[in-house]
């Protein structure tokens, strides 16, 4: 059996060719794929209040889970409501 070691210079040059590949991948690869948003990330995406945020959880327009204090909305929730908004299915 044949042991070959690796060299911490190794370590870091192929570290530097991972973040050089990583790089150059499109966005939809590398585009926001959480299942859970903050309510800070979804007032971004809707551009909206903290007021209308909660309009929207207290009319069940938005779906919410409270975890330690904090409002996490589902990305396939938030992306039903925009494609209702646009008009869109609700597929």
């Amino acid at each position: 059996m044949t042991v070959d070691l690796v060299t911490k210079n190794e370590l870091l040059e192929l570290k530097q060719i991972l973040h050089e590949i990583l790089g150059r991948l499109p966005k939809c690869f590398t585009g926001n794929k959480k299942e859970f948003l903050t309510a800070k990330e979804v007032k971004e995406i809707l551009n909206c209040s903290d007021g209308t945020l909660s309009n929207y959880r207290n009319n069940n327009i938005l779906s919410a889970k409270k975890v330690g204090g904090r409002f996490y909305y589902s990305q396939a929730d938030l992306n039903k409501l925009l494609n209702l908004q646009k008009g869109g299915s609700n597929d």
